[in-house]
């Protein structure tokens, strides 16, 4: 592993990531050697407003009912296993405050491939003025939740220190 500096452009202050090396001396995480297995669409509030708070529970339950997922159990799954072989979507538990690299309270859905696209079209449409984050998962998660990732609204910024997998297909464990 070695250290990067990259700028944060939210604060203009650095963060240093440990990026996996390969025997080349390159990353070993590039979009040709990391197919995204699945996807995790999330969204961002601020959980000391009552409004933005109950605009994205609101939007939670729309998005449950929408995909038929009332009686889905939540996902019974680390936040970071791609889970490739997975066919259905499935809510993970809220973060009603700041946890992993959130700096606010947020939810998340994880979304197979072949549901990304409706999962996302529905998700951009309707989130109103919450803030959507959508990132494959792919084994490296520094690039998965940066890189690779995209945003509808506004961009939070994110600690990617707190992840322990940065190859492809690695499942963290814990």
């Amino acid at each position: 592993l070695i250290d990067m500096a990259l700028p944060n452009v939210a604060g203009g202050i650095l963060l240093f990531l440990s990026v996996g090396i390969g025997a080349t001396g390159r990353s070993v995480c590039t979009t040709a050697t990391a197919p995204s297995l699945s996807y995790h669409l999330h969204v961002l509030y601020m959980q000391n407003s009552q409004e933005s708070t109950e605009k994205a529970l609101d939007l939670r339950q729309r998005f449950i009912e929408t995909f038929n997922l009332t009686n889905t159990p939540n996902c019974s799954f680390e936040a970071g296993d791609p889970q490739p072989e997975r066919e259905d979507m499935c809510p993970f538990e809220i973060d009603e405050q700041p946890a992993g690299p959130f700096p606010t309270a947020q939810y998340a859905f994880f979304v197979p491939i072949g549901h990304f696209s409706e999962a996302v079209r529905w998700i951009m449409n309707h989130r109103g003025t919450l803030d959507a984050f959508v990132h494959p998962n792919s084994g490296c998660e520094v690039e998965d939740h940066t890189v690779w990732a995209l945003w509808g609204g506004n961009e939070w910024p994110l600690d990617p220190s707190i992840f322990s997998c940065e190859s492809p297909g690695c499942v963290p464990s814990g």
